[in-house]
C-alpha cells in the first residue's frame, strides 16, 4: 500500500520529462561503457548474477513503492560468531571507489527509464526509514509532491545522512527549496555539482569513521528498526 501523502492532504506536481529523456539518449552509450565491465567484475567477484546488483524497495512519488536498483558492493561476510563484518571489511577496492563516485547507482537510469524516478530530485528513503521520519518531522512526506532523482540538492550539499532528526529536518529544507526553486537551469547546476562531487570521492562517508563513531550512529538508530534491520548496511547507507 503506498504510504506517505494520504495523510498531508497533498498530491504529486505535474513534472516534464524533457530533461530525464534528453539525459537518457546522451549518457545511454557511456553509462554502458562503464556499467558493462562493472557488471562482469560482480559476476567474477559475487559468482551469480543474482548478485551483480543490489536491489530495495523505496517510496516514491506519491508514496508509492518501487524497487531501486544498485550495483552491489558488498559481500555476504561473517566472523566467527557469525556476527556480519564491517561494510569497509566487506567490501574490495572496486566498491569502495563505486560507493566514493555513486557510480554504484549507474542501474538508476533503468528506474528513471522507467518513469519511478528522475535524474534529479529528492533522494528515495527506505520504507522503514521514511516512515521512522514522517513520525518524527512534521511533513516529511511532502518531499513527496515530485520524483525521487539519482541526484539532487541536498544529495551534493549534504551527501548521506546518518539517521538522526537534525540531519533528515537539514534535508527536508534542501528538498523544499528544490521543489519550489526547480527550474531547467538549476537542475543543470545541480548536473555539474553532481560531477564535481563524484570526481572528488564524496559518496562513501563511513570509510571516514571510527569503530566509535560508527557505533554511536547504530546506537541512534530507532528501536522500531529491530537489532537485525538496524545492523543491515543497506539501513545504514540512508541517502
Amino acid at each position: 500500500m503506498p504510504v506517505g501523502l494520504s495523510t498531508t492532504g497533498l498530491s504529486p506536481v505535474p513534472q516534464s520529462r524533457f530533461l530525464d529523456r534528453i539525459l537518457l539518449l546522451t549518457c545511454v552509450l557511456p553509462a554502458l561503457a562503464i556499467a558493462f565491465p562493472v557488471a562482469m567484475a560482480n559476476l567474477l567477484r559475487f559468482r551469480s548474477l543474482r548478485k551483480v546488483f543490489f536491489k530495495q524497495e523505496r517510496v516514491g512519488r506519491g508514496g508509492r513503492f518501487f524497487v531501486l536498483w544498485k550495483f552491489r558492493t558488498l559481500a555476504d561476510k561473517i566472523d566467527a560468531q557469525g556476527n556480519q563484518l564491517t561494510d569497509q571489511e566487506r567490501t574490495n577496492q572496486l566498491g569502495r571507489f563505486l560507493r566514493n563516485t555513486h557510480l554504484d547507482e549507474l542501474p538508476q537510469m533503468f528506474n528513471v527509464l522507467c518513469g519511478d524516478m528522475g535524474f534529479i530530485g529528492p533522494r528515495p528513503e527506505m520504507v522503514s526509514i521514511h516512515l521512522w521520519a514522517c513520525r518524527r518531522i512534521p511533513g516529511f512526506a511532502s518531499r513527496l509532491v515530485i520524483r525521487p532523482g539519482i541526484t539532487g540538492l541536498a544529495q551534493v550539499t549534504q551527501g548521506y545522512t546518518c539517521q538522526e532528526v537534525e540531519g533528515y529536518e537539514r534535508k527536508l529544507d534542501l528538498d523544499h527549496d528544490y521543489i519550489l526553486s526547480r527550474s531547467l537551469l538549476f537542475d543543470l547546476r545541480i548536473l555539474a555539482m553532481t560531477g564535481i562531487w563524484m570526481l572528488r570521492g564524496k559518496g562513501w562517508r563511513w570509510k571516514e569513521q571510527s569503530m566509535a563513531s560508527k557505533a554511536a550512529v547504530l546506537r541512534a538508530l530507532p528501536t522500531e528498526l529491530g537489532p537485525t534491520t538496524a545492523l543491515d548496511p543497506s539501513e545504514r547507507r540512508a541517502a
